[in-house]
Order: structure tokens, then C-alpha cells, then sequence
């Protein structure tokens, strides 16, 4: 044989293969269009209070008069005061979580460098205690949230021990804040 006729025979086979491989994919399809349908989304928002009105006391141990007259802080003292504000939100299984810094700008005058505040706070759904950063599930319309602050001027530390520039200042605190955050419903409990 050949080495045309060879040719023409391969040639042949691989055209059958081809057609062969190409009638496999002979299928027949349809498609079908669903209604998606309406839906409408919520919403979950803060409105904070004007809580300046609210007096701060003395959670210190210890103190000399008054407890809720807070008058010069010494290194250790802790000062706490509770304010209101709404939480609004709407959703079939809306869950959120509230958090705040640990920290707040404390500004003395005359300027002072080791001058230092801390914040802990403690919060209140509807009269019930929730957890910082831990959700919970929200009431549809306005709830109230009850925010615990409690700012500690600290007393030291290895590298702040004996620092006089902290006596006989006047001190400004800087806003203290809160955060919420809408949780998924997928990683919460079920309600």
C-alpha cells in the first residue's frame, strides 16, 4: 500500500471520529421565565441624646462628700454616668451589636503628656443587659438603649508612676461614642 493511499484512509477515519463526536452533542433544551417578584428591605439606625444634662458621679470608693459631685479627680478615681439613646429598626429577623472605644480624648490645660483615660462600657436593650459586640435581636420601631459609661483616670503604671504633670489641670473630655452593627441572622441564634 501506498504511502497516498495510507493518507486517504487516515484521513477518512478521523473524519467519521469527528462526525461521530459531533452527533453525540445532539440534545434538545427549553427555558422557562419565573416571576421574581417585589420585595422591600429594612433598616436599623442610632439617634443619640443630648446627655450633657446627665451628671457624672463617682464610682470610686472612698470619696470624701457627695458621691454624685464630682469635683478634682486623682489618679484612680472613676467617674460613670448612664445615657439614653433610640435604636429605630425594621426587618423580619434583624440582629445587631453595639461597641465603643476603650479609649477618649482627654484634653488638659495646661498641656499635660502622661494625662490618660480610659472608657468601659455597658449597655441596656429595652431593660434588658446586652453584651459589647454580641448580638442580639431588635424589636421592629424605636427601643431605648441605655449606654453605661465609666471613664477611669488610671493611677499608673511602671512607666507612668510619679508623673506630676497631672495635678491641677482642667480637663476636657472628648465625645464618648457608640457603634452599632447589623449582624447576619445566619450566625445568630434562632429567635
Amino acid at each position: 500500500m501506498n504511502k497516498s493511499t495510507k493518507g486517504a484512509i487516515a484521513a477518512g477515519a478521523a473524519a467519521v471520529l469527528l462526525l461521530g463526536g459531533a452527533g453525540s452533542l445532539a440534545y434538545w433544551t427549553s427555558q422557562a421565565t419565573v416571576t421574581g417578584g417585589t420585595f422591600s428591605t429594612g433598616n436599623v439606625s442610632l439617634t443619640g441624646s443630648d446627655c450633657s444634662t446627665v451628671p457624672w458621679a463617682y464610682t470610686t470608693t472612698g470619696h470624701v462628700g457627695d458621691p454624685t459631685t464630682v469635683g478634682d479627680l486623682v489618679p484612680g478615681d472613676t467617674i460613670a454616668k448612664d445615657c439614653t439613646i433610640t435604636l429605630t429598626g425594621q426587618g423580619d429577623h434583624l440582629w445587631v451589636s453595639l461597641t465603643a472605644p476603650s479609649t477618649v480624648t482627654v484634653t488638659p490645660t495646661p498641656a499635660s503628656t502622661s494625662l490618660q483615660a480610659t472608657v468601659a462600657t455597658s449597655y441596656t436593650y429595652n431593660g434588658a443587659a446586652v453584651a459589647a459586640g454580641t448580638p442580639f435581636q431588635v424589636v421592629a420601631g424605636s427601643n431605648q438603649v441605655t449606654v453605661h459609661y465609666a471613664v477611669t483616670f488610671p493611677y499608673g503604671d511602671a512607666t507612668t508612676v510619679d508623673t506630676n504633670d497631672t495635678q491641677s489641670l482642667s480637663v476636657a473630655l472628648g465625645d464618648l461614642n457608640v457603634t452599632l452593627k447589623q449582624e447576619d441572622p445566619n450566625s445568630t441564634p434562632a429567635a
